[in-house]
């Protein structure tokens, strides 16, 4: 390998681990003067102090030889929430790095060079102070209506969402099981690397969902700014966070499709909407139970304070004191969710036993117990959870 490529890998590995020349040297057993001239090229290193060199930056040897390598650089200047440490922050951008470094590897290696992105080149929506634009709620609205025709969603609930955005506007998106949990997402940006986007994998599928999105909704404000979602206790702060709120509402929730919905639910009831039926949209737009109860309060088809109503009764899950019975998610019901939310309901009421229920269903009386509990106790944004009554009425419209 050339030696002033290898200098330039060396020395960007250790600015990643935040040493200076001193340390690195120090720990590899050679003088920092040394240590500066193999960084500059002006020295190739030995097989002993090169093998030495990646111990101490916690690579392997092969790593800093190989021809492919990616060159990592991103400069996110992320505004951090009081929920979320610095080094929390960097240790999240680190792994995210890393993952997207080996994604280019891969590409480089198979002779693919990343295309511009259908995303990156959309600046319409990006902050400027020389260019007033829309208040940042209406535009994050436009952004999301936009996006849905670039990545032909249409109108109706939006599925295989990180495939479209991978796929179709080039984002590389990783689900990971060991982010700092007090992040939800975060998104960075890089020359080499493109968009990268960073989600905690052990979040519930519908907060997996609006971190992604939220995600993208910051990327198309500021792609070289960065974000960091924190888990809990966010609020808008700035105009980057307004946009990307609004532009996730209005892309997992179109107001047209959620309206629909919500009359057929109702004409289907006899004009009658129930929280049965928020958990049913809930699911089909793959979103949580406080995210879709919220959007329809602000679409104005319930009144204001519902949500906290429904989930005035709080609790953390260890105090429910509910063992609860296990059910097979990767079985589909091969009844329509309509029948099952019935059912459900009917037996909440005492209108039939639980035998009963297990016979409409067709199932066992502990699978039929854990699909009750599944839908019953409901954990929200805020870790806490709630036991909902599903057959309690929110709103009648005879």
């Amino acid at each position: 390998m050339d030696p002033k490529l290898l200098g330039e890998r060396i020395a960007q590995l250790r600015k990643e681990r935040g040493l200076t020349v001193a340390e690195l040297a120090k720990g590899v057993g050679i003088d920092a003067e040394r240590m500066a001239s193999i960084e500059k090229g002006e020295r190739r290193p030995t097989s002993y102090e090169l093998t030495r060199i990646s111990e101490v930056l916690g690579r392997q040897v092969h790593e800093l030889l190989a021809p492919s390598r990616a060159r990592t650089e991103v400069t996110p200047s992320f505004r951090l929430a009081r929920q979320v440490g610095l080094r929390e922050a960097r240790a999240a951008v680190d792994r995210v790095t890393a993952l997207a470094a080996k994604f280019v590897e891969l590409e480089r290696i198979l002779g693919i060079n990343r295309p511009a992105t259908s995303l990156e080149s959309i600046e319409i929506y990006r902050a400027s102070p020389h260019r007033p634009g829309l208040d940042p709620e209406l535009a994050g609205e436009h952004a999301a209506a936009h996006i849905r025709n670039v990545l032909g969603v249409g109108n109706g609930p939006a599925v295989g969402l990180a495939e479209r955005f991978e796929v179709e506007a080039g984002m590389r998106i990783f689900f990971i099981d060991d982010l700092p949990p007090s992040i939800a997402g975060l998104v960075i940006w890089g020359k080499d690397l493109g968009a990268c986007i960073g989600i905690n994998r052990r979040h519930s599928r519908g907060r997996r969902r609006w971190s992604l999105v939220h995600e993208v909704g910051h990327f198309l404000r500021d792609p070289e700014a960065g974000n960091i979602l924190p888990t809990a206790g966010w609020h808008k702060h700035t105009d980057a966070d307004a946009f990307a709120a609004s532009f996730t509402r209005a892309f997992l929730m179109p107001k047209m499709s959620v309206s629909k919905q919500f009359a057929d639910r109702c004409r289907a009831n006899g004009g009658h909407f129930t929280v049965a039926d928020i958990l049913w949209m809930a699911r089909l737009y793959a979103v949580t139970f406080q995210i879709m109860t919220e959007q329809l309060e602000r679409f104005g088809f319930f009144p204001p304070g519902t949500y906290e109503r429904l989930t005035r009764d709080k609790l953390r899950p260890e105090e429910t004191g509910v063992r609860r019975a296990y059910v097979d998610r990767r079985k589909p019901s091969q009844f329509p969710m309509r029948y099952v939310t019935l059912a459900l309901a009917a037996y909440e009421r005492k209108l039939i036993s639980e035998k009963e229920l297990a016979e409409y269903l067709e199932l066992d009386r502990f699978s039929v117990r854990g699909l009750y509990q599944q839908w019953c106790f409901q954990a929200l944004d805020d870790g806490s959870e709630v036991e909902l009554r599903l057959s309690d009425e929110v709103v009648t419209l005879i």
